[in-house]
């Protein structure tokens, strides 16, 4: 069923509930008042009699015939009792319905002045008068034929009236249900027109996220989804970019090097020679595809549920350790600008093997392109951010240059001399990002500062 289908039943279904109570109620009015009203009838026609027994003053046959030509016939089965008060019936008409009482009854009357009930069909009223020196009794049962009639006519009139306004109710809800629902329509006429090429995704137009409802803020989530899935197939496009470009250079020296051993034989010193070579060349590949992989990791927002509580300080070390393992004139130098008072001072949630990356990859560049392996590591912390910066020395990036440091493949002029893949400052960049932080390069008392903050919150 269509959402417009099942809006315009909804829309009649709580109009039905409405109507249906909004009869009951008004059914319900119309019987208590009708009750009423011949109730009413009941004790006027009491009140008749009683008034011609007062005017007459004796019960004979003249007070007889006065009470029933001032009968109401139009009411069939009615019937008058008249008693004195000791209980003794004085009048009766000639109607055959017997009215039940019992001295209980008759207390009631006395002591209320009025009295309904009702016996079977029969609406009966007991009133009780006193003026001068008489007390009297009058009961008056009659049914009222009219009142099935009535009842049924009302039930029809209601019942009619229900249907009509329900189908009218159907009609107009959905039309309007189909005219509320048209942008929605139009949302999903553009979301199946979407593209026409792999990959071509368009947006929502402006006309239907500036009409400011529900529908409005699906397509504003719609083109946000596009943003992300666009996000996602460039990132893809580069990450492939990356690994065509990187692995292209070493995978063409290794087949060099398998095409040479193969041409002609080889002394052993020879096919040593041509194995450390394919050995370095392998561990290059391995570096550059770990590298890749980790930027990739990188370009996708962070989610903060894969995080773990990281000892910035650890990761330090262990990266010290590293660059040690691989430069053997490394020369590391930990400062601390502020002494922490416990673990949490350097500690944050975050992604440990990301983290150790980049210090790595600092520290390496630090040792590889500074002078005589000498780096000065400052740590700090504030209750946002922990902070550490790489300082060396060496020839520093010129100023033309340091816009595109972090872009992929890019190499300083001042390094060209050295081998790099130009992917390490980029992860870097990532790894801050992807850890709400920043990196930073700027020049300290004459030498390469690079200032990597990662935020603690």
């Amino acid at each position: 069923m269509t959402i417009r289908k099942r809006s315009a039943w909804v829309i009649v279904s709580a109009v039905m509930i409405m109507l249906m109570i909004f009869c009951c109620i008004i059914y319900f009015l119309f019987t208590q008042n009708h009750r009423t009203h011949f109730r009413s009838l009941l004790k006027e026609k009491a009140d008749n009699t009683i008034r011609l027994l007062e005017e007459v003053k004796e019960v004979d046959s003249t007070l007889l015939s006065i009470i029933d030509a001032n009968t109401l016939h139009d009411w069939r089965s009615e019937k008058t009792i008249i008693l004195n008060d000791s209980g003794k019936i004085i009048y009766s008409s000639t109607d055959d319905h017997f009215i039940h009482y019992t001295p209980s009854t008759l207390l009631q009357i006395k002591k209320e002045g009025e009295v309904y009930f009702t016996e079977g069909n029969y609406e009966t009223v007991g009133c009780y008068y006193t003026f001068e020196n008489m007390h009297r009794y009058v009961l008056v049962a009659a049914v009222d034929e009219e009142q099935a009639m009535l009842f049924r006519d009302w039930m029809l009139l209601l019942a009619s009236g229900i249907v009509i306004i329900l189908l009218v109710t159907l009609f107009t809800a959905y039309f309007f249900a189909g005219k509320a629902l048209q942008p929605l329509v139009s949302l999903q006429q553009q979301i199946t027109n979407t593209g026409g090429a792999e990959f071509e995704l368009a947006k929502v137009d402006s006309q239907l996220l500036s009409t400011g409802d529900e529908i409005a803020s699906l397509a504003f989530s719609y083109n946000a989804m596009l943003d992300r899935l666009a996000y996602t197939f460039e990132q893809q496009k580069q990450f492939i970019r990356y690994a065509s470009h990187e692995l292209r250079t070493p995978l063409a020296v290794v087949m060099a090097e398998i095409d040479t051993a193969l041409q002609k034989e080889r002394s052993a010193a020879e096919y040593q020679q041509i194995l450390e070579n394919l050995q370095q060349e392998n561990e290059q590949l391995a570096e550059l595809v770990n590298r890749l992989l980790q930027i990739s990791r990188t370009e996708y927002p962070s989610n903060a549920t894969s995080f773990s509580w990281v000892s910035i300080y650890e990761c330090l070390e262990d990266a010290i350790t590293k660059v040690k393992k691989s430069y053997a004139n490394a020369h590391v130098e930990l400062q601390f600008l502020i002494l922490p008072e416990s673990d949490e001072d350097l500690s944050c949630m975050g992604d440990a093997s990301l983290i150790q990356s980049a210090l790595v990859n600092l520290l390496s560049n630090a040792v590889k392109y500074g002078e005589d392996g000498k780096v000065i590591v400052q740590l700090s912390f504030n209750s946002k951010a922990i902070v550490i910066e790489f300082i060396n020395g060496g020839p520093v990036i010129p100023e033309a240059e340091r816009e595109a440091l972090f872009q992929p493949f890019f190499r300083s002029s001042v390094h060209t001399a050295k081998k790099g893949h130009g992917l390490g400052l980029l992860l870097v960049k990532n790894v801050a990002a992807y850890h709400h932080g920043t990196i930073q390069y700027s020049i300290k008392e004459g030498k390469n500062c690079w200032l990597l903050t990662i935020s603690k919150i």
